[in-house]
């Protein structure tokens, strides 16, 4: 899975569950280098929706600064 986000911060970030991966982080303070290490990235999605559950680690130029959950559920609604 991987996650984009453009605007005053630009950054894409890919997670895979059991691997690291970098990226910069660019802000107008500069950039940054981050990386993630994927712990869970589970995805379940079917006609009427679905869920993702994320579970990864955080690091800022190589040092260790969050540990994250990030759940996310939608359905399809009703036309």
């Amino acid at each position: 899975m991987s996650v984009s986000r453009k605007g005053d911060v630009n950054v894409h970030l890919l997670f895979r569950t059991g691997e690291s991966s970098e990226s910069i982080y660019h802000t107008s303070q500069g950039d940054f280098q981050i990386s993630v290490h994927t712990l869970l990235c589970n995805i379940h999605a079917d006609e009427q929706g679905g869920n993702v559950e994320l579970h990864y680690q955080l690091f800022l130029n190589g040092s260790a600064v969050a540990l994250n959950e990030l759940t996310v559920n939608w359905q399809r609604m009703a036309e």
